[in-house]
């Protein structure tokens, strides 16, 4: 008879059944890890179809700030081309009526906002 460990620790169970019991715990072990496995890639493929959204929508979003500043840009170029032009062409007390005109409006909007958030 032989009396390897591997048969002592069977307790007298034959060498096969020991293997097939071996083999069911393997696979049962193996099943384990595997689900364990899919949970793992499929929270990664969630947050990568998350990631992919939220850069969707950022790209969204930068575009349209990117077409508003052009447009603002526009009528920025546009402003101080008037300005330039009415600075050749008016007269010093037209523009020092323009000026004043300029400050008092400022000066008005500071007092709404400020007694706004007062």
């Amino acid at each position: 008879m032989n009396k390897s460990p591997f048969v002592a620790r069977t307790r007298g169970q034959e060498p096969s059944a020991h293997n097939s019991q071996t083999d069911q715990f393997l696979e049962q072990d193996g099943d384990r890890q595997l689900n364990a496995i899919s949970d793992k890639v499929r929270a990664i493929k969630e947050m990568s179809t998350g990631i992919k959204k939220d850069i969707v929508e950022t790209s969204s979003m930068l575009d349209q700030m990117e077409r508003g500043m052009s447009s603002t840009s526009g009528m920025l170029q546009g402003s101080i081309a008037r300005l330039t032009n009415l600075s050749h062409t008016a007269t010093t007390r037209q523009m020092m009526m323009f000026i004043g005109g300029v400050v008092v409006a400022f000066v008005g909007l500071y007092y709404l906002l400020s007694g706004a958030f007062s």
